[in-house]
């Protein structure tokens, strides 16, 4: 089941709810408790991945919503638990690299069936969706910026296949950049190259990354309707916050998004509103302001969780984050640099979205970093049915 999670990440959303609704089913019916714990217990990414999901109940009981909303909003985050649950039972090199594989397979699929599409010979999605097959432009531009980093990576430590791993690079590049309009995935792609030029070829690497940005950049400008509509969209709605002409500004950008919900954080900094209160209290400030409409995302993680659970609940997040930037070296390899680049592109992520609360990109979240992370833990469950 946890390889099949991960085959299931990018593909339609019902497979990752069944693969790991059924892995929670066969993790409690498969016993071997005590050496599950034990795996969790010396593991710090799985033991930091707790606190978060433990405060958020907490939240519950202080909440500004009833306990019913409360919880239904919890529940968006208890997919927190599948890093622990999954680092407990990946005990083998082969099936962490197997999950790691099917993963890597799956995005193939994605990558092929989109091409299908630029060329005709699938049908088109609907209207700035259309060569996304499965997920949204957002979900398939996040997973895809973080697959060309893996076929970049690859290009880079397995030579041998070199042709074939620079086709994929510039296949997942093209299709992060001019075939599919999300926003959030190209800045995560384009971060990811400075981050890893500067990694190999560190002064000169930062010289080369910037020309390779703004290489991409411009072909994506010059190449796609729809990018350039987007930069065009942003550029005027920088200039009406700058300016602070609200004309220029559509009620659900994040121009106004933003500083909505900083006056929401600064009502209640230290301990938040509550779980699942954020689009109660978001809402008062549009009346109060009359700034903005109705929302009940402010597509920034870290402001979302400072909302509902003051800064405590950005704090844990955080060293969730740290934890796993800190403990990556200790990875056997590809591992400890794939696990690196999932922290930044997260990290990058969390920025533009709530994408520890959204199904697709939360659940990439948690299902890879308990197979990157599971080789922390050294306790085997070889031998458990005799225990």
């Amino acid at each position: 089941m946890a390889v099949l999670a991960a085959f299931s990440l990018p593909m339609p959303t019902a497979w990752i709810s069944i693969s790991m609704s059924l892995l929670l089913l066969f993790w409690i019916l498969g016993g071997d408790y005590k050496i599950k714990l034990a795996r969790i217990g010396e593991n710090p990414v799985a033991i930091w991945s707790l606190p978060l999901l433990a405060m958020l109940a907490i939240g519950v009981s202080y909440s500004a919503v009833d306990s019913t909303d409360a919880w239904d909003k919890v529940s968006s985050y208890a997919k927190l638990l599948y890093i622990p649950l999954l680092i407990s039972v990946l005990d083998k090199p082969e099936w962490y690299r197997a999950a790691a594989l099917a993963f890597l397979a799956a995005m193939l699929v994605v990558l092929t069936t989109s091409y299908l599409q630029y060329f005709g010979l699938l049908p088109l999605g609907p209207p700035m969706q259309e060569y996304t097959l499965f997920k949204s432009r957002i979900a398939q531009n996040f997973f895809m910026a973080f697959t060309a980093y893996i076929f970049i990576d690859s290009l880079i430590h397995q030579p041998q296949w070199r042709w074939l791993w620079a086709g994929l690079s510039l296949l997942a590049l093209y299709n992060v950049m001019v075939m599919v309009p999300g926003r959030t995935g190209q800045v995560v792609l384009l971060f990811l190259i400075m981050l890893t030029a500067v990694k190999y070829l560190k002064w000169h690497g930062a010289l080369i990354g910037t020309a390779v940005v703004l290489l991409l950049l411009t072909m994506a400008y010059q190449l796609s309707d729809q990018v350039r509509q987007r930069i065009d969209t942003t550029q005027q709605e920088l200039a009406g916050f700058i300016d602070n002409d609200s004309n220029k500004l559509p009620a659900f950008s994040r121009w106004v998004l933003y500083p909505n919900t900083l006056e929401v954080i600064a009502k209640s900094p230290w301990f938040g509103h509550g779980s699942g209160s954020f689009a109660v209290e978001y809402d008062k400030v549009v009346a109060a302001t009359g700034r903005g409409i109705h929302s009940d995302n402010p597509h920034n993680e870290y402001m979302h969780l400072w909302a509902q659970i003051g800064l405590i609940g950005f704090v844990l997040f955080a060293i969730l984050l740290w934890q796993m930037w800190r403990q990556a070296p200790r990875l056997e390899p590809p591992y400890n640099r794939h696990g690196e680049i999932l922290v930044a592109a997260m990290a990058i992520g969390c920025l533009f979205n709530s994408f520890l609360m959204d199904h697709g990109e939360g659940s990439f979240f948690v299902v890879l970093t308990g197979i990157y992370f599971a080789g922390l833990s050294k306790t085997s469950l070889a031998g458990a049915d005799q225990t």
